[in-house]
């Protein structure tokens, strides 16, 4: 389980969502709305549940919020209140702030002002629903920085009865195998042995850029 701590500015549906994955993993979270029945709804599901306004400054101090692993701001539709408190954090010494923007220009600004991440959820999810139903040989996958991602494929016709060693997916294509998961038994193999042998109806998880993750599920 993990052990870290967080705080959740903005208890919209994003926002409370993340509060209450974080805490349900074993987290110490402190969530944040100046909604006091928003507030209210939370306080089951998270560590401590503040009526506030997080454009006052002395109130973000008064939290000590310099010791928490990160702060994930949502505040819907305000881009001013979400640059505000960004710029605020930033100067209060919140070494991870990650901010949910609705356009890239939003995103910009989030970034000269301190942001250290920058979220789409609705833009990030589009995409990902996109790939996915267009593309039957990828069954699901995970962006990260840069062209990197993590993706889950099937196993090609071609290395059936294959040992992953023989497969030689670092050699060929630079992709990483993290796990293989049976489609039947829904049983997943956590850094798997190279003698595995690769069968129709598994898939593989695998850590890559795009263009490699392409050109192995093109096989």
């Amino acid at each position: 389980m993990s052990s870290g701590k967080f705080c959740v500015i903005g208890l919209g549906n994003f926002g409370s969502h993340c509060a209450r994955e974080l805490f349900e993993l074993g987290n110490d979270v402190i969530a944040l709305d100046k909604n006091r029945s928003v507030v209210n709804n939370m306080r089951d599901f998270v560590s401590q549940a503040i009526v506030a306004d997080a454009t006052k400054k002395d109130m973000l101090e008064s939290i000590e919020l310099e010791d928490v692993d990160a702060v994930i701001i949502s505040v819907g539709s305000n881009i001013s209140t979400s640059i505000l408190v960004t710029l605020y954090l930033k100067e209060l010494g919140v070494k991870e702030i990650v901010v949910k923007a609705l356009d890239d220009d939003h995103g910009r600004i989030l970034n000269q002002v301190g942001a250290t991440r920058i979220i789409f959820p609705e833009k990030d999810m589009a995409i990902k629903t996109a790939q996915v139903l267009s593309d039957p040989n990828l069954t699901d996958f995970i962006p990260l920085y840069g062209d990197y991602l993590v993706a889950e494929v099937p196993i090609p016709d071609q290395l059936d009865g294959t040992s992953l060693e023989d497969a030689r997916l670092k050699r060929d294509y630079s992709l990483q195998v993290l796990a293989i998961k049976d489609e039947n038994s829904g049983v997943t193999d956590i850094s798997p042995d190279p003698e595995h042998i690769l069968r129709k109806g598994e898939l593989l998880t695998v850590l890559g850029r795009q263009e490699d993750v392409d050109r192995f599920r093109n096989l």
